[in-house]
C-alpha cells in the first residue's frame, strides 16, 4: 500500500503551490478561480499525507470492493478520457489508475462547487444540435451515446439527464481498467448542490444504477451497477462493475 501521488502532463508531482500551473497548462486559466472546483479539488488533495481526498478514495474504494489493500498506480489532472472516434475527449477532472487485491480500477473525479452538471440535458442536447448550421458531429456523437448507454430508457427521461453525466459514464467506462469508480466530490452544501444531487440520484437510477449506501459519513449516496456496452475504441463489447458516489465536502 502506498500514498497517491498525484502529477502534471510533464510527470511533476503536484502540491498546492504548483497545482495552479499545471492545471493552466491545460485549461484556461480562467477556469482557475480562489474557491471554485479546480482550486479546491486541488487543496483537497495536497493538504497532507495522506491528503484528505486520498482518505475519501481509500474509504469508497473499501466500500465498493471490501479490501484496503489499495496500489496506486497513476494519478494526473486534466485527463482527456478519449471514449469514441470524434475529436473532444472526457475530460476528467482527477484521474487515477492503481489495483486492488490483483484488479484493476481506474476512478474519474468530477468536482463541483456550486456548477450544475452541464447547461444541458439530452433533450436540450438534441435541440441544441438541430440549430447549429455548421457541419458538426456531435449528433452522431449523441446518437452513439444512446445506443450504447440508454438502450431501453424511455426517451421522456432524456428531458431530466445531464448530458454531461452521460459523457461521464462513457468516457470513464472505457479507460482501460477491470473496475469503474465515478465519485463526484461536492464542495458546497449550498442550492445548487441540491439540485446536483437530484440530477444524479435521477440519472443514475433511471439508467439501472443500484443505491447500495447512502448517508455513509462524507457519502451522500453511492451506487453500483454492471454493464456492458459496445467499446468504439476496441470494436468489442466491454462488460465491468462501475461503481459511483456523491461526496459532500
Amino acid at each position: 500500500m502506498n500514498n497517491l501521488e498525484i502529477k502534471n502532463k510533464w510527470g511533476t508531482t503536484l502540491t498546492a503551490a504548483n497545482w495552479e500551473e499545471g492545471f493552466i497548462a491545460v485549461d484556461e486559466k480562467r477556469h482557475w478561480r480562489l474557491g471554485r472546483s479546480a482550486e479546491r479539488l486541488a487543496n483537497d488533495f495536497s493538504d497532507g499525507n495522506p491528503s484528505s481526498g486520498e482518505k475519501s478514495l481509500r474509504s469508497l474504494i473499501k466500500l465498493f470492493l471490501g479490501s484496503e489493500n489499495i496500489e496506486w498506480k497513476t494519478a494526473c489532472i486534466e485527463h482527456g478520457s478519449k471514449f469514441d472516434k470524434y475529436r473532444r475527449p472526457r475530460m476528467q477532472d482527477l484521474a487515477i489508475w492503481g489495483e486492488v487485491d490483483g484488479q484493476s480500477f481506474f476512478i474519474g473525479v468530477e468536482a463541483k462547487v456550486d456548477e450544475p452538471f452541464g447547461s444541458r440535458t439530452i433533450a436540450e442536447q438534441e435541440e441544441y444540435i438541430k440549430s447549429i448550421k455548421k457541419k458538426t458531429n456531435a449528433g452522431k456523437r449523441l446518437m452513439e451515446l444512446k445506443d450504447d448507454f440508454l438502450k431501453g430508457i424511455d426517451e421522456s427521461d432524456f428531458k431530466e439527464f445531464r448530458y454531461q453525466l452521460l459523457y461521464y459514464l462513457a468516457g470513464s467506462f472505457r479507460e482501460e481498467a477491470d473496475i469503474i469508480i465515478m465519485p463526484v466530490f461536492a464542495y458546497n452544501s449550498g442550492s445548487c448542490n441540491e439540485n446536483n444531487l437530484k440530477d444524479y440520484n435521477t440519472f443514475m437510477s433511471k439508467i439501472g444504477f443500484i443505491p447500495i449506501a447512502e448517508n455513509k459519513g462524507e457519502i451522500k449516496i453511492a451506487y453500483s451497477a454492471e454493464i456492458s456496452s459496445y467499446d468504439r475504441n476496441h470494436n468489442d463489447i466491454l462488460t465491468k462493475r462501475v461503481f459511483s458516489c456523491y461526496i459532500e465536502k
